[in-house]
Order: C-alpha cells, then structure tokens, then sequence
C-alpha cells in the first residue's frame, strides 16, 4: 500500500496529525483543495479502498485527524453511507466554526451539499455567508433551508421582506404565511398581529388568505385577541366589491360581541349593498328586527335571510302545485303564478313554509320558463346543461343518474341519451369547472383551481410511488414548452432525490429515469445526480424485466436503455434479458442491438421461442405475429412459417377467451386489447388478412389451412359473425373454382 505514491502521500499527511502536531493556520483552502485533487487521481488509480482502509486507520488512532475525516467523509458520500459522512462532516464543520475559519466553514458546508441538501449543512453555510457579508448569495439557500425547515421564522422572515422588496407578491405572501404559523403555534401575540397588518398591506384579498385561519388563532388565543385581528380584517378590506365575503366576516364579529350596535348596524348597510335592487328590503329589515337592539341579532339574521329570499319575479317551488313566479307582495299576503295554480294567494309565514325559492338558473325554472334554450343547449352547449343542474344542488355533487333522470324523456330520448353522454363526457374532462369524482359522480367547481395548485395538491396527497410517478410524467408531458413555474419542478424533483439515499433498486431507477427527464425538460432545476452510480442499483433477471415492465413511458424505456449502454460493459446481456419484457416500441431497438453483437442466429432463436411459447409472451408474440402477416421489413430476413403464426394465434385467441372468465382490473384489459388487436388483424375492413391467406393458401393447396379453417370455426370464444365471413370467403373461392 505504502509504496503508491498517492497513498504515501496520504500516509504522511495522516501522520502530521496523528498527535495534532500542526497549527490551526496550517489549515485553509489549499490544503483541503489538494486533498480533493489527490483524492480524483486515486480513483483512476483505482485505490480507493485501499485509501478508506488508511483513512480508518487513521482515526482509529486519532478521531480528530482532520485530513483523514474529510477523506472519509468524502468517500462514504460516494458510497451512499450518508449518516456516516454527515457525522463526520458535522464533526469538521463544529470545529472549524469554533475557530471561527469562515472560509473552511463555507467550504465543508457547500460540499456537503453537494450530496444532497442538509439542514445542518444550509445553517452553517448561510452563517458564514452573513459572517462575510454575502447577502446577494444567501437567498437561494435560506429558500432551501426553510424547505426542509420550516420553522425558522427568521429566515422565513428574511425572506418575505426580501421576496417584497422584489416585488414577488406570491412568494413573500408564502414565507409570510409560514412565519405567521409558527408564531400562531408559539402563542407570539405581538409577532401574529404585525404579521398580520403586513399580510393586510401585502394582497389585494386579505380576506381569502387570513379568514381561514381564524380556527387555530382560537384554539392558541383567547377570543379577545382573535376579534381584535378579525376586526382590523374588516376595517381593510373593500366593502363595496366583497360584500358578501364581508358579510360573512362581520357576522362572525358579532359571534365574539353579539351586542355590538355598530357591527350590527355595519351588517344592515351590508346587506343594503347586496340588496339594492330589492323592492322589499327595509319592511324585511324591520319584519325581521334587525334594527331593533334588544332582538337577538342571530334570530334576527336568521329570519331576515329567510325573508329576504321572497321578492316579485322571483321563482318558487311547491310540492303540490309545481314552478310559480311571485307576481305581488302586499300586506303580508303573497301572490304566486303556479304552473298548476294561477293567481295563488297565501300569507307570507305559509309561503316561508310551504314554498322553496329557486335561482332564476334552476333547471326546473329552464323546464317551465325557457324550454327552448335547453333544447338548444342539448344540441350545441351540453356542458350548459350540467352547468343549470348543478344549481339546484347545494354542495355541487352530480352523479350520472341525476343528468339522466333531467334530461331523458323532457330532452333527450332513451336512444339518444348514450351518444350524447358519450360527448359530454369528452367536454367534461377538459372543462375546468368540473372535474369527475368518479365514473358515475362528477362535481362543480365556481373557481377553478389553477393546473399548477391542483397537481401539487393531488401529488402532496397522493400515498403510492407509481402514482407520484404518474403526476410528474403528466406534468412534464402537459407543459410542453416548459413555462410552468420552477418551483413546482423543484418540489417534485427535491421529492424523487430524497429518494435516492434510501430507496430499494427499483424505486431509485425510476426515480432517477424521471429526474433525468425532469432535467431535460427543465434545465434551471437544482439536481445532485451527476455522481449517480447507475450499475450499482441496476437489477438483473426476472427483476430487471420487473423494473422494465413498471417504466410505462416509452421516453422513460428509451432512456433506460441508453443508461445501460453507457454504463454496462456487457449491455447485451442485459438487452437480451429485456426482450422478455412486455413489449414496447424500443423492442425493435433492442433487437437491433443484440442482432448487431450476437448475429442473426440469436434473433432467430428469439422468435422462435416467441412463437413457441406465445402463451407466455402473447403480447409479443402478437406484435412478431403482426409483423410477420404484413411482412414487414425488420422480420423478412428470418424463417418464419406464416400458417404456424396464424395457427398459433387462433390458438392464442381461445386462450385469451378462457383467461378472461377469471381474471380482473388491468390484467383483463390487457388481454381485451390483445383479443381485440386479432379481430382486427384478421377481419379488418380494409384489410382481412386472415380471409385473403386462407383463400390464397387453399388455390396453393397448403395441407395446413383446412387445420386453420377447422380452427376458426370450432373457436367458441370468436363470434358467429366472423366465421360467417370465412365461410362467405372459401365459398367464393369455390365458387370461382367451378365457374
């Protein structure tokens, strides 16, 4: 060991000290800059084991050893051993921050990041960059620190004065947010009140952001203090463009002080805004008395919201007499035009009984009123239909049935109600105001929820990997110019590279695959995945076609490939272990390259196995097939009998038709395709390859094809249809034969 040049001038420098021989000055950047450089020419020397077992030795006999702890540190990052390099790394930075080497600080703290973020590493790197004076640097990684931390309200702090500054409303708002919580939890009156005003300052809306929060100010405050800050809500926010949000706000001022006269008298000019056209207004406030003191104001709103419902031309409903419009108020007398009673009077507590108060976009109010326009929304805008039913629904749930019982015999007939679910359906899914709950339960949504906060909220929510997977290939595919922000990037990316240090093989191939993808598409994103050592979590056998099968994008499996490639000496074998995999379109690029280092005698043996054991591989064997039966260009040099492939897919039909008595979920639609995929080949349209062989093969006299005629026809599983096509098609043939 001691005669390699590199590791005898490690020897040395663990030796200077072994009984720390050395000055404190004699450590800087240089020395630690050479240790790195001495540490790249020992892994071309491959001797790096070699150097973990001197780095050992090293501090076994002397745990401070500084040169030794930053080699093994170093080391055990690479090999993924990261709580043993944090220990050792937090044992350099500890001490070198007590000797105050800022440099050394900020140098060990920007190479432990390197490996991924740490908040111990984020701490001490932005302490020796305020120690130094370097503010413009410090942002990015207070950014990253409060991500992993969010409980540092000074950096959090920071940072939203800084984002302010800047003018990033939405970012400064989120940091604000965040330090507002924690001192919520803290009990920090005096932080949560100025915390508060600096929200009100900051947004257009202060209602939408701070009323929320109003439940867990009262489980951490006494209800004084929490009116006090509702309070200083409603003396800022625009009372003539947010009535009814104001209205809300002031009646849960009046909870904390029901006998307040000016929040009451407050309320009443609230809703004179709201009701401004309202013919009946001030005898509903009087009815109701709202302006009368000593009435209890929540009895008082109870009822004047319940009156104030009733005004000419507005629509009721009544069980017995159908749609009416209420044609006269007077004397407390209520006069209705019922669909099924004209002219109707009853006293005004009969009506508040009796009668349910409909919006004028009811669809029993279309029904009676504009029957017409639905008609033409039916034809033109069915979306509109959904749009008018949901108004008669309270929390905005609309199954499938509900659709049909309004639309099936008044809009649509039975036979019409299919094709035109079919279509709505198509405009639901890209219609922003709904969204499907499931197959038969969709819901309504009056603000829609901006692309970028849905996904983030679904992928926050979701509890598998394969399904976090799926919402960042979506992500990635439905942002194809990449204008997305960077920050939805990051926080999925940051997600998948937690990943790394601690996932099984699989998840860390497909959590890689994706951050490489991610990477292209996003180049601005801050990714640690250069050091990867892809080989070592590469998986062999049943496991490596496992892993194939579950990468389901076909960039994703292209991508795999490459990796192999460049990573693996013997690729190949690799390769020819992938060919047994579901198949994909990268199979022809598989079979390229196994054909290209093991000749065509492999690829031979390949599909012949295929079509021995279709069984086993029906969707390639489908595929060979295929391709076989339109003679396309990548099988044409091979010796495939064409009878045998149409023999065998008969064969894998009936197969296919006994597997689908049993089987369900994804299985079962797999082999749906592949059953559909053979009726299509064989009696297709345009092309019905199956009857064109048959009749070709039997004027060649094949002895084979009356085994493949026998086969169709006895087929239980193929429809009577089909086999009456064949039938019609040999017919013919014979037909010709005796002409």
């Amino acid at each position: 060991m001691a005669e390699n040049k590199i590791l005898k001038e490690f020897t040395n420098m663990f030796e200077a000290e072994k009984y720390n021989k050395f000055q404190i000055s004699e450590y800087n950047l240089t020395k630690f800059k050479k240790i790195e450089t001495l540490m790249q020419e020992a892994i071309k020397e491959n001797i790096v084991d070699d150097l973990r077992t001197l780095s050992e030795e090293a501090l076994h006999e002397n745990d401070f050893n500084f040169s030794a702890l930053f080699v093994l540190g170093v080391l055990n990052y690479q090999a993924d051993r990261i709580v043993d390099a944090t220990k050792q790394f937090q044992k350099l930075i500890n001490f070198f921050k007590k000797k105050n080497k800022l440099g050394i600080l900020e140098y060990l703290s920007r190479k432990m990041l390197e490996f991924g973020d740490d908040i111990f590493a984020l701490q001490n790197l932005i302490f020796a960059l305020q120690a130094n004076n370097a503010v413009s640097e410090l942002i990015p990684f207070q950014e990253r620190l409060v991500l992993l931390d969010s409980t540092n309200t000074t950096i959090l702090l920071q940072l939203a004065a800084y984002k302010k500054k800047e003018n990033d409303i939405k970012a400064a708002l989120k940091y604000y947010l965040m330090a507002l919580n924690n001192f919520i939890e803290k009990a920090d009156k005096k932080q949560v009140d100025t915390i508060w005003r600096q929200i009100i300052d900051l947004v257009d809306d202060p209602l939408i952001v701070l009323l929320p929060l109003e439940k867990v100010l009262l489980a951490n405050f006494e209800h004084e203090f929490v009116f006090s800050l509702l309070n200083i809500l409603a003396e800022n926010i625009n009372k003539d463009k947010q009535v009814e949000d104001a209205i809300n706000l002031y009646k849960k001022l009046l909870k904390f002080h029901p006998e307040n006269k000016e929040l009451r008298a407050d309320l009443i000019n609230l809703y004179s805004k709201k009701y401004v056209n309202h013919s009946h207004f001030e005898e509903y406030v009087l009815l109701s008395g709202l302006k009368q003191w000593w009435n209890e104001v929540f009895d008082s709103i109870d009822k004047f919201e319940k009156y104030i419902q009733f005004d000419v031309n507005r629509y009721v409903y009544h069980e017995g007499w159908g749609v009416g419009v209420i044609t006269e108020i007077k004397n407390k007398e209520v006069k209705i035009d019922f669909e099924k009673e004209r002219d109707h009077k009853m006293t005004f507590d009969m009506a508040l009984s009796s009668l349910r108060v409909l919006p004028d976009e009811h669809i029993k109010v279309y029904k009676r009123y504009k029957k017409e326009e639905l008609l033409e929304a039916v034809k033109k805008n069915p979306i509109r239909i959904i749009e008018i039913i949901s108004q008669k629904i309270d929390k905005k749930i609309i199954t499938v049935d509900m659709i049909k019982n309004e639309t099936v015999d008044d809009l649509l007939s039975v036979k019409e109600w299919s094709r035109w679910w079919t279509k709505l359906k198509s405009l639901i899914k890209i219609n922003p105001h709904f969204e499907f709950v499931d197959t038969k339960t969709l819901r309504y949504i009056s603000t829609p929820i901006r692309y970028e906060e849905k996904l983030k909220q679904d992928f926050e929510e979701a509890n598998s990997f394969d399904t976090k997977v799926t919402l960042a290939e979506s992500l990635i595919s439905h942002d194809k110019q990449g204008a997305l922000e960077l920050n939805l990037y990051q926080e999925i990316a940051d997600y998948f590279q937690s990943l790394l240090s601690q996932a099984d093989d699989k998840i860390f191939i497909r959590s890689y695959l994706l951050l490489l993808q991610m990477q292209k598409h996003k180049n601005e994103l801050k990714l640690k995945i250069d050091k990867i050592n892809f080989a070592k979590h590469l998986p062999q056998g049943e496991q490596l076609q496992s892993l194939f099968n579950e990468i389901k994008e076909t960039e994703n499996k292209r991508l795999f490939v490459k990796l192999i490639e460049q990573n693996i000496e013997d690729s190949c074998s690799y390769f020819e272990v992938l060919l047994f995999s579901h198949y994909s379109p990268v199979h022809n690029y598989l079979i390229d390259k196994v054909l290209e280092s093991r000749g065509k005698k492999a690829i031979q043996e390949y599909f012949n196995k295929i079509i021995e054991e279709y069984k086993e591989y029906p969707d390639i064997f489908f595929w060979l097939a295929k391709s076989v039966i339109t003679e396309a260009k990548e099988v044409s040099d091979y010796e495939i009998d064409k009878t045998t492939i149409y023999i065998n897919l008969m064969f894998l039909y009936s197969f296919v038709g006994r597997k689908l008595r049993v089987i369900q979920g994804q299985e079962e639609e797999d082999y749906k395709k592949i059953q559909k995929n053979i009726l299509s080949l064989f009696f297709g349209k345009k092309e019905p390859h199956l009857l064109t062989f048959v009749v070709d093969e039997k004027k060649k006299n094949n002895p084979k094809i009356e085994t493949l005629i026998s086969l169709v026809l006895d087929n239980k599983y193929l429809s009577d249809k089909y086999k009456k096509m064949l039938i019609d098609a040999v017919r013919n043939l014979e037909n010709m034969i005796i002409t």
